[in-house]
């Protein structure tokens, strides 16, 4: 019994320690590791250029050659353009003075329409409340009224 009990607690032991290794963090090693892979991973799909390098080579007569060339440099300003606009991504440019109070304006303008348009609906209320109050009364309504033959 005392064999089974020793058998037992040794190998909850040793699940124990695969699991505490499985689940530590990480160490600065591995971390640095992971880092240099994503560096050297391709931030922009080079494919379509590397086809047209390959499809390049193949071309014989003087007019493949030519249209090779040509695809080359569409894939070239294609893979540049990428590029450019993941760097820009990257690295916005710092907006002016002017771009930046533009900038503002656009951020406030939402809450700025709210409230317009709350101020609207008010109005209108008001508006019809007035009407429903002065009806028969030619010299207090807003604008022209059933029974009135002129504006007011």
């Amino acid at each position: 019994m005392q064999k089974i009990s020793t058998l037992t607690l040794v190998l909850l032991l040793a699940v124990a320690g695969v699991a505490w290794w499985k689940t530590a963090p990480l160490t600065a090693k591995v971390t640095k590791q992971r880092a240099a892979e994503l560096a050297a991973a391709e931030l922009v799909d080079q494919s379509t250029y590397r086809t047209a390098q390959r499809l390049a080579r193949l071309a014989e007569t003087p007019d493949e050659q030519t249209y090779a060339q040509s695809a080359l440099r569409v894939a070239d300003h294609a893979l540049a353009f990428t590029s450019a606009l993941r760097d820009v991504g990257a690295h916005p440019p710092a907006l002016s003075p002017d771009a930046l109070k533009i900038q503002d304006r656009i951020r406030k303008s939402p809450g700025l329409l709210d409230a317009d348009q709350q101020r609207v609906t008010e109005l209108t209320g008001a508006l019809a409340q007035l009407k429903r109050r002065s009806s028969g009364d030619c010299r207090m309504s807003v604008g022209y009224n059933a029974r009135c033959s002129a504006p007011a």
